[in-house]
């Protein structure tokens, strides 16, 4: 039986191992999908990041993203963009060392390639699930569901969920929390800045924020609140996606003349047509006139 999780609430140990049927999942699915308004779109990303007791990670690359699939042998692994939307992140609790204290996952969003400083604000998203499933038992229904609850605008980045040593086992809550206030366009950067203290004084080696994998961008005209389906995804791990080439604007045909000045024009024409007619005309009975009245010359003007 699934556990509906609201923003700020955490679930304990027992109550995920009763969620779980009783029997602890050494390995937990995390799917996290989401729906965006009408007309809306962005180049968003699911990570997870291994956290020690002070809350920073242990290690300057001891997370999973798009640029980064696995880390510690597989102990956690980003599963990318899945074919039905949305991304999955899979964690091995048994295999995470003893020092990792917790586990956060987040949702960002990078900038379009033809506006790089221009961060894109998760206001754009309808809708925010999180669910987490045992990763053991195919085919079940998830261990907890969250749907994020807030005001994603002032946000290119949010902390969705977070997993945490709880005794002998694991617990989950629901921070539900924006980070950053887009002061950087790149949403995993504000992350990295929040939990590596490496990468906060400057120190970016081993990470790699060029996009590497497109994430979701248009939405899937039939999301629904139980199967969200994201936007249509590129493959995993392609090349940067360049800027699109500028369509060429076409040249609109020469307005015709209004039928008005055409009939104008004609009558014009037929006009002057007849005009020379009657010259032609007049000039012709001139003529005609004139050989009438020419005296005849005979043969009496001669004599005398």
């Amino acid at each position: 039986m699934s556990i509906n999780v609201e923003k700020g609430q955490a679930l304990g140990h027992a109550e995920l191992l009763q969620a779980a049927g009783g029997q602890t999942p050494s390995k937990l699915r995390i799917d996290i999908s989401w729906q965006f308004k009408d007309g809306q779109s962005a180049l968003l990303d699911a990570s997870a990041l291994l956290l020690s007791k002070d809350q920073l990670m242990p290690a300057p690359d001891a997370l999973v993203y798009f640029n980064q699939a696995s880390y510690q042998d597989g102990a956690l692994r980003h599963e990318g963009a899945q074919t039905d939307g949305g991304e999955q992140i899979v964690v091995d609790l048994a295999q995470l060392p003893q020092e990792v204290k917790s586990l956060v996952i987040t949702l960002s969003s990078s900038p379009f390639p033809e506006a790089p400083e221009s961060p894109v604000r998760l206001g754009v998203l309808d809708r925010v699930f999180l669910k987490v499933f045992d990763a053991g038992a195919d085919g079940a229904e998830p261990l907890c569901v969250h749907e994020l609850a807030m005001d994603l605008q002032p946000w290119n980045a949010v902390v969705l969920g977070k997993l945490y040593r709880d005794g002998e086992g694991w617990g989950f809550e629901a921070p539900g929390r924006g980070i950053g206030e887009a002061k950087t366009p790149n949403g995993l950067a504000i992350i990295l800045r929040k939990y590596s203290l490496p990468f906060k004084q400057g120190d970016r080696s081993g990470i790699d924020l060029e996009r590497k994998a497109v994430a979701s961008e248009t939405p899937a005209p039939d999301a629904q609140p139980e199967t969200i389906k994201a936007a249509q995804s590129k493959p995993e791990y392609s090349t940067p996606r360049a800027a699109p080439p500028r369509k060429p604007v076409p040249i609109a045909p020469a307005t015709p003349a209004p039928a008005s000045r055409k009939r104008s024009r004609l009558w014009w024409w037929i006009l002057a047509a007849l005009a020379a007619l009657g010259i032609s005309f007049a000039t012709l009975r001139t003529c005609a006139v004139e050989q009438e009245t020419e005296p005849v010359v005979t043969q009496s003007h001669y004599q005398g």
